[in-house]
């Protein structure tokens, strides 16, 4: 618009009323600012009549009264303004029981003349929907029952849970083969003609072991891409024995897992990087879990959680009777808040990548963290 056309559309009246204004206010205005201390404005209706803070000023988020922030740059902090993003509900808290019931499957798998005993844990849902489904492998020389309190805890909370022990005798055990077990109990799990038909999500399937049983679902996430989440812990990358890595038992960091674009999560601890006294080193410095957090380049969201002052076997549920649990040096933590711990990342991690339940967040990675543990994580 021209200055003339400007002019032209001004209303006399209008101006005549604005300078009246001005030309009143500014007498009044002057004893205000004596007498209140310039606390008041002038024939502004949208003023506060307030100094702004100086500490919501340097608040890390601050809005210059335009339009509405672009969600994808606001993270939801809070600042001194009092505005905040109210965390959303969890459906179930993962530090407690789930809300289904379970049924309980024992079966055998045969591979190669190989047997995989297997003891499945299926969420009793009343909607007759599917589950997402989660294959776990323990460490060397322990089985998988040993585990079966973070096997129930895990399932209840709506996941098909089946405990796998892949054969890894104390002689000749070949990691490679047990990788190929896991395939063969995902086989068998989403047979449609097998105990478990219909009742799997086939687009949810995770893998998860502790110690050897961490690098063998690393493994079987490279060889199989039904494979849709990873769970690891305290993995150790270690080879055959004093013989070092060999073609059945190989290094797989990092190009078994730096070009897999699923989520991952390692929990682990650092009590056992080195050796110490009589104790080995159960899961050495550049061969465990921060390692494997490392090596995950492609992973759309990762996480790494240190567990201070926990050892190799604190994340075994039952250690009772257990001959190979007292090889690695004790840490200073205590097992069963270990234990509680884990079984809380655990549930939030799969609830997050598996039921998008935006909840588990903080659980993970946030205000809700279990205490005593730190957290690297990517987003």
């Amino acid at each position: 618009m021209s200055p003339d056309q400007y002019l032209s559309r001004v209303n006399p009246f209008e101006v005549f009323g604005m300078l009246r204004k001005i030309i009143f206010c500014f007498p009044v205005l002057a004893l205000a600012l004596m007498l209140l201390g310039g606390s008041s404005g002038c024939g502004d209706d949208s003023t506060t009549g307030e100094e702004p803070d100086a500490a919501a000023e340097d608040s890390g988020t601050i809005f210059d009264g335009g339009d509405e922030p672009d969600s994808a740059l606001y993270d939801g902090s809070t600042s001194d303004t009092g505005m905040e993003d109210a965390e959303p509900e969890p459906a179930h808290n993962p530090d407690e029981e789930g809300p289904f019931s379970l049924e309980t499957v024992d079966d055998t798998v045969t591979r190669d003349g190989r047997e995989i005993p297997l003891t499945v844990y299926i969420p009793q849902r009343d909607d007759e929907g599917v589950s997402p489904v989660i294959v776990f492998v323990p460490g060397f020389q322990l089985t998988s029952s040993r585990y079966d309190d973070l096997a129930q805890r895990t399932a209840s909370h709506g996941f098909i849970y089946i405990r796998s022990d892949p054969p890894a005798s104390l002689l000749s055990v070949s990691h490679v083969a047990m990788a190929e077990d896991v395939s063969a109990v995902l086989d068998w799990a989403l047979d449609p003609t097998g105990p478990l038909s219909g009742k799997i999500d086939t687009t949810s399937v995770g893998a998860m072991g502790h110690s050897l049983g961490g690098k063998v679902s690393t493994m079987a996430v490279h060889r199989d891409n039904r494979i849709t989440a990873l769970f690891g812990i305290d993995p150790v990358n270690e080879g055959g024995g004093p013989g070092g890595y060999t073609e059945t038992n190989p290094d797989i960091l990092p190009h078994e897992l730096q070009d897999e674009a699923i989520p991952v999560g390692f929990a682990g601890e650092t009590v056992n990087a080195t050796s110490s006294g009589l104790g080995q080193a159960c899961a050495p410095e550049g061969k465990n879990f921060i390692a494997f957090y490392d090596a995950a380049q492609s992973a759309p969201w990762k996480a790494r959680w240190d567990f201070l002052g926990a050892d190799h076997m604190d994340f075994v549920d039952d250690v009772s009777s257990c001959t190979v649990c007292g090889l690695c040096e004790d840490g200073t933590a205590d097992p069963e808040e270990v234990s509680a711990s884990l079984h809380i990342l655990a549930v939030a991690f799969f609830r997050l990548h598996f039921y998008n339940e935006a909840a588990m967040e903080p659980w993970l990675t946030g205000t809700s963290l279990p205490p005593n543990i730190d957290v690297v994580h990517n987003p």
